[in-house]
């Protein structure tokens, strides 16, 4: 974070079950293209979301202060000039029965690296005649009673651990003992995920005019924290009328 900042989205979507089987006239699976800048100091890095170098080994995190201006690795600079880069989101909920829950991937290609992750399959298999074969996630949430006490017992899996570590940090909060900004490196804070927040609103603003794509407005060249979304059509006429004033 702070090493990059999101600065277009576009949007694409295929709909028809949530509107055959539900009447729910909604997308089924939506694909967003986000185009993203680095700062002008990091030519030599991808950005494919979230600031990470291609440069794999000597990866720097930064984040963004309360004005919207990078801090945390030293590496300052303008994203005016900056080298850009570009990501695909897709999310959908009308995916067909297979070995998994959900497909969940994450790929990053960079010039001197690239990083796979594939969320999907963590490692357990079960195989029976009535289920066939499935590649099941425990790690996740554990839906069976422990055996000799007959109780729940998946406070361990992170899908648990998720949510108790959110209602600690709030009640320290809440009880003077901790401040929001102190949990930004652990949990996912309204401060760390403004670019997402944004992201996902420019996307929806997107479909809603037909796939048009949008555009973040940021404070000046060298802020990180987006402050508005606008319709890129706008935006390249209010550069055009720009132009012609300083004429």
């Amino acid at each position: 974070r702070g090493d990059s900042r999101p600065e277009r989205v576009t949007a694409l979507c295929s709909d028809g079950v949530a509107t055959g089987r539900l009447g729910v006239p909604t997308e089924d699976t939506i694909t967003l293209a986000v185009n993203w800048r680095n700062k002008d100091d990091r030519h030599d890095a991808a950005a494919c979301g979230g600031g990470i170098s291609a440069d794999i080994e000597s990866v720097k995190f930064k984040h963004c202060s309360s004005d919207g201006s990078a801090k945390g690795s030293g590496q300052r600079g303008s994203f005016a000039g900056g080298s850009c880069g570009h990501a695909v989101y897709t999310s959908s909920w009308i995916a067909p029965k297979s070995d998994v829950h959900s497909q969940q991937r994450w790929f990053y290609m960079g010039q001197r690296g690239e990083v796979i992750v594939d969320q999907a399959h963590r490692g357990y298999t079960v195989a029976t005649d009535d289920d066939g074969y499935s590649a099941v996630n425990p790690l996740f949430w554990k839906p069976t009673r422990d055996a000799a006490t007959g109780l729940f017992s998946g406070q361990r899996c992170y899908g648990y651990i998720s949510f108790e570590s959110f209602i600690a940090a709030a009640s320290e909060c809440a009880h003077g003992k901790a401040q929001a900004s102190e949990f930004n490196q652990t949990l996912p804070t309204l401060e760390t995920t403004v670019c997402a927040t944004a992201i996902l609103e420019a996307g929806r603003r997107s479909l809603d005019h037909g796939g048009q794509p949008m555009r973040l407005v940021y404070g000046d060249e060298n802020s990180c924290i987006p402050l508005g979304i606008i319709p890129e059509a706008t935006q390249e006429k209010e550069d055009s009328v720009g132009k012609r004033v300083r004429r």
